[in-house]
């Protein structure tokens, strides 16, 4: 059961959602309140079954911030007597010992889109540090400068930019170009709609933390 616990908690690599800064353990109730605007804007149902599997050391940071706060009776004897959250801000906490640590690539440079209009699972980009190597892990996560997500009962833009998760490592080459396989796939019209605008060229890539910060990944669901 901890492998396949393990095996699930590793799926962090394919969710281009992420919310947080890496590198830090969330003190804040803000934090795992924006995980659930994410997955409200991206039309997850709230039917009583939404989760948060967090660290060990996440759990018990915001167990000492939030200690007797917007809870029950019931929940605050329990943060007190068990260390743990139970059950708030819609969701029902658990705490895995198997979260996984992701790494983020060791970056460089100043990327940015190379040909407007793109669509699909790739990217071609440039503007990276004009070497061979491997500057961006599977699992990273990036944002393209006015690409907004939309939710995809309504289409609407949900004000939020779209995040890419990016699902093969991706290196430059030695004049700084790098097409990136990403996910979700960018698309403009459609019942698959993703983004409300194609990325123009030379848009900037924001990559979702500093190079080479490990950071665990709690999951929200």
């Amino acid at each position: 059961s901890s492998a396949i616990d393990f095996d699930g908690m590793g799926q962090y690599v394919n969710i281009f959602n992420t919310i947080g800064t890496p590198g830090t353990v969330p003190n804040a109730l803000l934090t795992y309140l924006q995980a659930g605007q994410r997955l409200d804007e991206e039309a997850a149902p709230r039917d009583d079954q939404r989760s948060l599997v967090v660290s060990p050391a996440m759990q018990a940071t915001i167990v000492d911030t939030l200690k007797g706060l917007f809870q029950s009776s019931t929940d605050i004897a329990r943060q007190y007597q068990e260390g743990t959250m139970g059950k708030t801000i819609g969701f029902k906490w658990s705490m895995d010992q198997n979260v996984r640590t992701h790494t983020i690539g060791v970056l460089g440079g100043t990327p940015l889109v190379n040909t407007a209009g793109q669509t699909g699972n790739s990217l071609i980009t440039d503007g990276w540090a004009a070497a061979a190597l491997q500057r961006l892990n599977i699992g990273d996560v990036f944002t393209i400068d006015g690409v907004y997500a939309v939710n995809p009962q309504s289409r609407q833009n949900t004000n939020s930019l779209r995040q890419f998760v990016v699902t093969a490592p991706g290196s430059s080459d030695g004049a700084g170009n790098m097409t990136i396989s990403i996910s979700p796939a960018i698309t403009l019209t459609g019942p698959f709609q993703t983004v409300n605008a194609l990325p123009a060229n030379n848009a900037a890539l924001n990559i979702f933390g500093a190079a080479s910060t490990p950071t665990p990944q709690g999951l929200a669901f």
